[in-house]
């Protein structure tokens, strides 16, 4: 692949992951307020802590598509193969974390199955930018 077709990938890639994340916390939210339930999931499932950490991670979500096609030296190249092993890291972890804690499968799941491909699409994407050795004049 050439390195556009990499850089746009990563950036396709990070758009989707958001938008799956996006669609399972609202889903998740309106389901529970249907069920008198809204309380619980924010208390319980999110927690004060899960929403922090799922704020801060928002921006990055917005960041890096906008920064993988601005920035190409291979120090941001490397952040690019940390950050898409990590947000698969984190989503694959909290997922078990539901499980573990009695969470039924259901919808969410199989969408957070989606954003799990994603990620690793992510990560092989910024592998083989980071493996392409091209470095151009914008880093």
């Amino acid at each position: 692949m050439k390195d556009h077709d990499l850089r746009s990938a990563i950036s396709i890639g990070w758009l989707s992951m958001f938008v799956v994340l996006v669609f399972n916390t609202v889903t998740e939210l309106t389901m529970s307020i249907m069920r008198n339930d809204a309380v619980h999931w924010t208390q319980h499932h999110v927690g004060s802590e899960g929403l922090i950490a799922s704020l801060a991670l928002m921006p990055l979500y917005g960041l890096m598509p906008v920064l993988t096609h601005t920035v190409s030296g291979r120090w941001f190249k490397w952040v690019a193969v940390v950050l898409g092993a990590l947000i698969g890291l984190i989503t694959v972890a909290h997922q078990i974390s539901d499980w573990l804690e009695g969470e039924r499968v259901w919808y969410s799941h199989a969408t957070f199955l989606v954003h799990h491909a994603l990620a690793i699409l992510v990560l092989v994407a910024s592998v083989r930018w980071l493996r392409s050795g091209t470095v151009n004049s914008r880093s």
